[in-house]
């Protein structure tokens, strides 16, 4: 303790220095332009998001597993939802992980509260549905939740308390909660985004700030104690995207527009429908696409790019179309990863001649929108006889299913076409498949399907010898 500095004699410990209305951190967010926008969080933001009541108050008896990274706001529930009512907090060893390493994280009994994004929600459902059961609550979001998936997990297992969560980072991580359980199927279609969390306004909104009809489309605009302070340094942005609350008498009060188009449904809960903007969810992160175009765009090999979003069964992903034609692609989303997060680097990356351009000279994105992989047709690319001499066809079956290439020796599982989300299948269907369970954080590293090849074949003879 005395190296601390807190041994006998040294006096009381300092008090806290940070009022309410002090920053507790900053987060960067995706911005129009495509440079990110720093978010100023408030501790009075972090503390009512733990302490304010709802559907995620957490007591000394719980456990939150924090799998998150820590540059995404989930991290801050995972935390601070669990530290200041005196729950743990259990650590995994390593990001990102493979479908059962999450398993049989979660299926620690410390652990009783748990967030996934919805992509791996739906993974887990489907193939480790059973490690789900041992929560006592599990929050779900950053994308649309599919309402079957989530109600048929709800009817198997009523012990745990599913909730579906939604909030922009400039709100300190949730604005509304829904739980499924109870729910009215005849009210919508899709599964409701809930109700406003403790410490929230919500307010759906027309065009001309005024408040639309119940049952009637419209933005949302979140206010409240727990947003943050702006973005840190950009006051054109701030003003921009925070304005003053004209439905409060709380002087100075502000509310948030959020960009997204809800409903206000009878139970009081809201429905998402959409985006006003072009921003996507990739992997629970809010993603502009310009901002990934930006970050390739910056590459001296590269003369131009456009980044569009695509919908696939695992969510969104960024496809990248760039100039000219010989680019290494493989080597581009290498050196684009060093300098920008992993969800800002296009999935896939097409290397063309020229980027088709319409009557005004911009871009034609509807051109470039029909050589998106999900509109190429059913057929898988690449020659079938390439993947004939391969070892394990499981696996060649497999790579080719999730990223709609056959494989070859030197194929790189990314630059065919794969996200974070497929290869955790394809490790998925290995286990299943070939009763090898690999380690998601080495297979990540892996540049060629040979070398996925040998890592196998390395398992299954030290299983062997065992």
């Amino acid at each position: 303790m005395d190296g601390l500095g807190l041994g006998e004699g040294d006096g009381p410990l300092p008090g806290p220095t940070a009022g309410p209305d002090d920053l507790a951190y900053v987060m960067f967010t995706s911005g129009t332009t495509g440079e990110p926008k720093p978010v100023g969080v408030t501790h009075r933001g972090v503390t009512g998001l733990a302490l304010g009541g709802g559907e995620l108050l957490l007591g000394p008896e719980d456990g939150t597993l924090l799998h998150s990274t820590l540059a995404f706001d989930a991290s801050t529930f995972e935390i601070w939802n669990a530290l200041l009512v005196g729950a743990r907090v259990v650590a995994v060893p390593h990001h990102p992980q493979a479908l059962h390493e999450l398993a049989a994280e979660l299926s620690r009994p410390e652990v009783t509260t748990a967030w996934l994004t919805a992509a791996v929600f739906h993974l887990m459902a489907a193939h480790h549905p059973a490690a789900l059961g041992t929560l006592r609550r599990l929050a779900v979001g950053g994308d649309v939740v599919l309402p079957d998936v989530a109600d048929a997990f709800v009817a198997a297992h009523p012990g745990t308390a599913l909730v579906n969560g939604y909030g922009p980072t400039e709100n300190t991580t949730f604005s509304t909660l829904g739980p499924v359980a109870g729910r009215d199927r005849s009210l919508s279609a899709s599964l409701p985004i809930g109700f406003a969390h403790p410490g929230t306004s919500c307010y759906v909104l027309d065009e001309r700030l005024d408040a639309v009809a119940d049952g009637q489309p419209g933005e949302l605009f979140v206010g409240g104690s727990r947003l943050a302070r702006g973005y840190l340094g950009r006051p054109a942005a701030t003003a921009d995207r925070f304005l003053p609350d004209p439905f409060t008498t709380s002087p100075g009060s502000r509310m948030y527009r959020t960009g997204d188009r809800v409903r206000l449904l009878t139970s009081g809960a809201l429905e998402f429908l959409g985006r006003t903007d072009d921003e996507v969810k990739v992997r629970g992160f809010r993603v502009d696409p310009a901002e990934a175009q930006a970050a390739l765009a910056a590459d001296p090999q590269v003369l131009d790019a456009a980044v569009l979003a695509d919908r696939t069964e695992e969510g969104a992903v960024l496809v990248a179309f760039v100039t000219p034609a010989g680019l290494d692609t493989a080597a581009l989303r290498e050196r684009v990863g060093r300098s920008v997060p992993r969800h800002l680097v296009a999935e896939r990356i097409v290397a063309l001649d020229a980027l088709p351009l319409g009557p005004t000279g911009k871009v034609d994105r509807r051109a470039l929108r029909e050589l998106l992989p999900s509109a190429a047709g059913p057929g898988p690319e690449g020659p079938p006889e390439r993947a004939a001499a391969l070892p394990y066809p499981e696996l060649a079956d497999s790579w080719q299913r999730h990223t709609g290439v056959v494989p070859g020796p030197d194929s790189d599982f990314f630059a065919d076409g794969g996200s974070s989300l497929a290869l955790m299948r394809v490790v998925e269907d290995v286990r299943t498949r070939l009763g090898v369970e690999l380690d998601f954080a080495e297979v990540y590293a892996l540049e060629s399907y040979t070398e996925m090849a040998g890592l196998i074949a390395d398992r299954l003879g030290a299983e062997a010898a065992a």
